[in-house]
This record gives C-alpha cells, sequence and structure tokens, in this order.
C-alpha cells in the first residue's frame, strides 16, 4: 500500500503506525506537497525521527505529533523543521519538557504557528516564556491538562491578549 502513495499528495493520517523505511520513503518522496501530516500515536525507531523532521516540508501547513514520544531531542528536532507555512502544531501527550516547549516555542516556526497544542506535557509557565518575549501569530496555545495554576493562566491570558489559552 504505501509503495502506492507518490507526490503529489497533499495529506496523510497514519495514526499509530510504526514508521518504517517504506513510510520514510514515501514522505521523502512527498514531502514537498503534503499540507497536512498526521502521525500521532506513531513508533519512530532510532533515527527515523531526526530523518522525518529534518526534510524540507515547503507546502506544510498541519503537523499532528500527538503522542509521540518526543522528550527535549524530539522537541529540538521540531524545533529545527524546515516548515515555512507550518500554522497548526500538535503536540499533545508527547512527554514535552519546559525546555522542550521552549526550544519549539523559540524557533523560527513561531513566525507562522497559529494554533499549538502542548496539552497534556507537564509544563510550568517557564515553557511559554518565548511567547510572551517575541513577535508571533498564535491565536490559540493549548496548555490543559500541565501543571499551570490557574492564577498562571490568568496571567498569561493577560500578556497574550491575541492568543487564546485553552485550560
Amino acid at each position: 500500500l504505501l509503495k502506492a502513495l507518490t507526490a503529489p499528495l497533499t495529506t496523510l493520517a497514519i495514526s499509530g503506525a510504526v514508521v518504517s523505511e517504506e513510510l520514510i520513503a514515501v514522505l521523502t518522496r512527498c514531502a514537498s506537497t503534503l499540507e497536512v501530516l498526521a502521525l500521532d500515536g506513531a513508533k519512530f525507531g532510532k533515527g527515523h525521527l531526526a530523518r522525518v523532521l529534518g526534510l524540507p516540508w515547503p507546502r506544510l501547513e498541519s503537523l499532528d505529533l500527538s503522542n509521540v514520544g518526543l522528550g527535549l531531542d524530539g522537541a529540538e528536532l521540531v524545533a529545527a523543521m524546515k516548515a515555512p507555512r507550518l500554522e497548526l502544531l500538535d503536540l499533545t501527550y508527547t512527554r514535552l519538557t519546559d525546555a522542550g516547549a521552549v526550544a519549539v516555542l523559540s524557533s523560527a516556526l513561531l513566525d507562522t504557528l497559529k494554533d499549538v497544542s502542548l496539552r497534556a506535557n507537564k509544563l510550568t509557565v517557564a515553557a511559554v516564556a518565548p511567547v510572551l518575549k517575541q513577535k508571533h501569530a498564535l491565536r490559540l496555545l493549548n496548555l490543559k491538562k500541565n501543571a499551570l495554576r490557574p492564577a498562571e493562566v490568568k496571567a498569561l491570558e493577560k500578556k497574550l491578549p491575541g492568543t487564546r489559552l485553552s485550560r
């Protein structure tokens, strides 16, 4: 089935997939045309995440990596992505640390991101600090099920008047 997938593919959603060499080959062939990529719950082998996120993604607008155990190393790979049109990024339950969230939110991706989900990662207010320090296009920042206290979220809402915070 994967061998039949070729460019110009604009949407690819594979939940819970084991990221194999065959899938990486498909993503490599289709990276230039993909606009929506959902790899929620994907299982990446050693080095596979770096190979996928290291591809140029000139048309990618939406990326779902929810339920993928990214941690700090994976967050740094996300932050380094070449995706100049990325508007939606779902990093729900990806085992992000504050440092990982800071890496993503202080990257060049913040110039185009409009909707970011950092839900269920045990983040603190420190994770959001980069958004307060630079110009951004964020309309929605999902911080539900994190370690932010209600008072901290209210303070963030005042500092980010153009951004809706989900809590």
